[in-house]
């Protein structure tokens, strides 16, 4: 199981390291959209600053028709934290697993979610929980340096990609999720 997140962390980095530097070569601006392929697969890359990373990330959670699963080192955007409140209330299955460090000092949507009820938890067994992935409907999967921030859309250099109907990064993603979901700890929002 380890090799698969390895191998699921290694796949990522290069997807992202390939969208970026194909994207500064033509100069292309964001997103930049992978071909289609067999079985529904797509590729999506976004670029900040102001590239349209926040938006295809609350776009995603909009469509979301069964669960979402995120794993991210900090959630301090407004805008995501109302798309994930309105998933969950229209009764899609939400986790959220954050670093604890980064959120101890600064919980307010994170708080704010987790005493609407949604399941919010905090990684507390590295000292950093850096993983940055978004899973949904057990189809797609949003990742990247983006960080779930205001300042990451608009200020800092970042990237996300999104990949649709790839169920071998799909599984090792789950896996990867499920086994820091399992070790880290619920929050209450107090």
């Amino acid at each position: 199981m380890h090799g698969q997140s390895w191998m699921a962390t290694l796949l990522f980095a290069v997807i992202a390291f390939t969208g970026g530097y194909l994207a500064g070569l033509h100069g292309s601006p964001s997103p930049a959209q992978g071909a289609s392929g067999a079985g529904g697969r797509s590729t999506a890359c976004y670029f900040s600053p102001n590239g349209g990373c926040q938006e295809a990330v609350i776009d995603q959670i909009n469509a979301a028709q069964t669960s979402i699963e995120i794993q991210a080192y900090a959630l301090t955007s407004p805008a995501v934290g109302e798309a994930i409140l309105k998933a969950y209330r229209r009764g899609i299955h939400v986790a959220v697993v954050l670093d604890a460090a980064k959120n101890s000092e600064n919980r307010e949507v994170a708080a704010q979610l987790a005493r609407a009820g949604v399941p919010i938890y905090f990684d507390t067994s590295h000292g950093v929980a850096d993983t940055r992935m978004i899973l949904i409907d057990n189809q797609v999967i949003a990742t990247g340096s983006f960080d779930l921030s205001d300042s990451a859309e608009q200020q800092n250099a970042e990237n996300l990609v999104i990949l649709r109907g790839n169920p071998q990064a799909q599984a090792a993603c789950e896996s990867h999720f499920q086994q820091h979901l399992q070790h880290s700890t619920r929050f209450d929002g107090t």
